[in-house]
C-alpha cells in the first residue's frame, strides 16, 4: 500500500521535529530546502534541493510527487511558498495572500494600523536619503528592520543620525525586496504569545517572557520562559488582542505567534512581530506540550493533510507548567575545549539539547544575529524557580572554551 506523501519545506534543525513526526504518523516525508549540511535531509524519506522561496519549482516537485499536504514550522521564509503550493493544488493552507500579509513586515504593519491595533509609529525607505528624511518623523532612538528578513538579521537600534547610515545600509543588504522599516523604539518587556487556530476556534496556549543577551543595539534572545510573570489582567487583554489580530489576518488554521513589547507600568503594549507558524527554538514542538500538556503539532499535520476538518482543543485539558529554552554564545575564535555535553543531556528536566556543533577546532564568527547562538537547551520544571535551578546546573556542567585573539574565553550566557 502506497503511503500518503507530505512535503515539509525547510531542513534546518528546528524543522526536524515536524519531519520526524510526519514519518511517525505514517506519511512518506519529502523535504525541500536549500542545499547545505542540514539535519532534515538525513531524516526525510526523500529530498529536493531548492530555494524555499521558489514557489514555482516547489509546486513542480509537489505535483510530481502527488503530495496530500505541505507544511513548514518554526521558520518564516518558506511560509509564502507553502501557502502558494497548497492553494494551487487545492490542499489545506492559510492562503497565499494571507501568507504575504503576515510575512512582509511592512504589509503587516500597515494592516495593523488600518485595524487600529497597537504598533509602533513607522515609516519605510529604500534609499539612505529617504531614510534620513523620514527618520525625522520618528525621532531617535528608532529601530531599523528589513521587511523580509528572519533570525533578527539586519535589525538594530539607531540612537542618533550619525548611526543611521551604517545601520540602514546593513538592514538594506539583508532585505531581498530592498525595503527597510524605521520604527519608533517602544520601551518595555518583550513577551511571546503562542496560540492555535482551527476555523472559528482560537486557543490560548502559552505566553513566554523573553530575556536578551546584554549586547548593545542588538535584539538577540537568550532565553524564553513560561508562564509569564505579567499581571493576570494584562495577560487577558493581550490574549484578546492576539485572537483578534489573527482573525483579522485571515488565518484559517495553524499556530499563531506574536511578539510584543509591554510597558507594565502603563499597561500598554505594541506588536513587534507576528507569524502564522510555530516559533523557533522548539517552542511549537516541545515547549507547548511541556508547558500546557497538549501536543498540538499532530493536529496541525492532520489539518494540513485533510485527515480532519477542524481541531477543537478542550480548554479544560490545558495546564500551566513551567518550561523554556536557553541559549549561549561563544566569543569569536576557535573552540579549544568542550566538556559536559552528555552530562547535560541526562540532567533531570532537560528535554532537548542542540549541542552537536560544539566541536574542538570549529571556527566561531562574531555574534550578529539569532543564527549565531548556540543551543537551544529545552527544559521544564514544576515552577519557574525549578527551571532557573536547571539552567544553573547546565551552566555549571557545560564547559566550552574558545581560543580568541585575547586568549582563552568561555561561553557567554548573559
Amino acid at each position: 500500500m502506497n503511503k500518503e506523501k507530505l512535503m515539509v519545506v525547510g531542513a534546518a534543525k528546528f524543522t526536524v521535529p515536524i519531519i520526524e513526526l510526519s514519518k511517525k504518523m505514517g506519511f512518506e516525508t519529502i523535504v525541500v530546502s536549500i542545499a547545505g549540511n542540514y539535519p532534515g535531509f538525513l531524516v526525510a524519506d526523500r529530498s529536493y534541493e531548492v530555494d524555499v522561496r521558489d514557489k514555482e519549482t516547489i509546486l513542480e516537485f509537489a505535483r510530481k510527487e502527488g503530495i496530500c499536504g505541505i507544511v513548514t514550522d518554526q521558520t518564516d521564509l518558506p511560509v509564502p511558498a507553502v501557502a502558494y503550493v497548497a492553494e494551487e493544488m487545492g490542499l489545506p493552507g492559510i492562503g497565499y495572500e494571507c501568507a504575504l500579509r503576515i510575512t512582509d513586515k511592512l504589509k503587516c504593519r500597515q494592516h495593523c494600523r488600518e485595524m487600529g491595533f497597537p504598533v509602533p509609529a513607522f515609516v519605510y525607505a529604500s534609499r539612505i536619503e529617504e531614510a534620513q528624511e523620514k527618520a525625522k518623523k520618528i525621532g531617535f532612538p528608532l529601530v531599523v528592520k528589513p521587511t523580509d528578513s528572519m533570525a533578527a538579521r539586519g535589525i538594530a537600534i539607531v540612537n542618533n543620525s550619525d548611526e543611521l547610515v551604517g545601520k540602514f545600509q546593513h538592514a538594506l543588504s539583508c532585505s531581498a525586496n530592498r525595503v527597510v522599516l524605521l520604527e519608533q523604539f517602544f520601551h518595555g518587556k518583550k513577551i511571546g504569545v503562542v496560540g492555535f487556530k482551527s476555523g472559528s476556534q482560537s486557543t490560548n496556549l502559552i505566553m513566554v517572557d523573553h530575556d536578551h543577551f546584554d549586547i548593545p543595539n542588538l535584539f538577540i534572545v537568550k532565553q524564553v520562559l513560561t508562564p509569564s510573570l505579567l499581571d493576570e489582567n494584562l495577560k487577558e487583554i493581550i490574549w484578546d488582542f492576539h485572537t483578534r489580530l489573527f482573525e483579522s489576518l485571515g488565518a484559517s488554521f495553524g499556530f499563531t505567534y506574536s511578539e510584543l513589547r509591554v510597558n507594565e507600568e502603563k499597561g500598554e503594549f505594541c506588536l513587534m512581530e507576528a507569524a502564522i507558524r510555530g516559533p523557533a527554538g522548539f517552542v511549537s514542538s516541545h515547549l507547548v506540550p511541556l508547558a500546557c500538556g497538549v501536543d498540538v503539532l499532530p493536529l496541525f499535520i492532520e489539518l494540513s493533510t485533510d485527515r480532519r476538518e477542524n481541531a477543537r482543543i478542550e480548554k479544560s485539558r490545558l495546564q500551566e507548567r513551567a518550561a523554556g529554552n536557553v541559549y549561549f554564545y561563544l566569543p569569536a575564535g576557535v573552540i579549544c575545549r568542550v566538556e559536559g555535553v552528555e552530562r547535560v543531556k541526562k540532567l533531570p528536566g532537560v528535554h532537548r539539547t542542540e549541542l552537536s556543533d560544539l566541536v574542538v577546532g570549529r571556527k566561531i564568527d562574531p555574534l550578529i544575529n539569532l543564527s549565531g547562538r548556540q543551543g537551544p537547551l529545552v527544559y521544564a520544571g514544576k515552577d519557574r524557580q525549578a527551571c532557573e535551578e536547571i539552567i544553573q546546573r547546565m551552566k555549571d556542567i557545560l564547559i566550552v572554551e574558545v581560543e580568541t585573539a585575547e586568549g582563552v574565553k568561555g561561553a557567554v550566557w548573559n
